[in-house]
């Protein structure tokens, strides 16, 4: 289960586990549990937060955070919520 932390009208995105290897992702959403939300933002992956998937490496999916290249296990990747586009910066600029 996971909690959505965007606002209601940007929809749902994708879990960072299907992301595809040198796609640029926003977290949009993390796990419900406590502990394992709690860890994750520790790492970095806060609601905003930009994400670029590096590559795939034996079930685990590594990821760049900030200043800081993370490896995660499959199902944990796929538990974070991305968005492709930054969910404070419209898609159509006027």
């Amino acid at each position: 289960m996971t909690v959505d932390v965007r606002p209601p009208d940007l929809g749902l995105g994708v879990g960072l586990g299907d992301a595809p290897v040198g796609s640029q992702r926003w977290v949009t959403g993390l796990p419900a549990e406590p502990r394992l939300r709690r860890n994750l933002e520790d790492l970095g992956f806060v609601a905003g937060a930009e994400v670029t998937v590096v590559r795939r490496l034996r079930g685990d999916v590594i990821v760049r955070v900030g200043d800081s290249r993370i490896a995660i296990g499959q199902s944990c990747a796929q538990s974070i919520i991305t968005g492709g586009c930054h969910p404070e910066r419209p898609t159509n600029a006027e």
